[in-house]
């Protein structure tokens, strides 16, 4: 027997072998990806699901938002407590899909989709603006409505850092 033909037959198996732990490798890499943008999907999606049910299950919060429909309308302090704590909530799944969607783990239709709904509150609850703008402007700069909204929407097209200079 030729040592030379079994150091190279030894060799050849060692090459298939890195060749197919890297093809093994690359598919796992490709499923854990798959994964996390579904978990992340999943999670905003979750989101989504507890702020309807928190409506739903919340009559007082329910009016609140139907009385949100006109831009000008009063609370009592407990109203208007909720109301922030809502604007935190959508603020919070808004920044969980920037991040997601920064970090390749959200798909740019899923972003896509996201950001129309967080615009289409502003056009259902035109009175959200002021409570967006509590949480954005808790200083006092004295920013308008219409600058609120308009930071609002360069924040929802991917850039809450550009807002938060202006």
């Amino acid at each position: 027997m030729n040592w030379e033909i079994i150091g190279s037959t030894g060799e050849w198996a060692g090459a298939i072998a890195v060749v197919a732990t890297l093809f093994y490798l690359a598919r796992q890499i490709s499923e854990s990806n798959k994964f996390a943008r579904t978990s992340a999907t999943k999670e905003i999606y979750d989101g989504f699901v507890g702020l309807n049910q928190l409506i739903l299950s919340t009559p007082e919060l329910a009016a609140s938002l139907a009385k949100l429909k006109e831009r000008h309308s009063e609370f009592s302090p407990a109203e208007t407590v909720q109301l922030e704590h809502y604007c935190y909530r959508y603020l919070a799944m808004y920044m969980a899909a920037q991040t997601a969607f920064d970090n390749g783990h959200l798909s740019r239709a899923d972003f896509e989709l996201w950001k129309g709904d967080m615009r289409s509150i502003f056009g259902v609850y035109p009175g959200l603006a002021y409570y967006f703008k509590v949480i954005l402007d808790r200083d006092g700069a004295g920013r308008s409505e219409t600058e609120i909204i308009n930071e609002l929407r360069i924040a929802v097209d991917g850039s809450l850092a550009a807002a938060s200079r202006s």
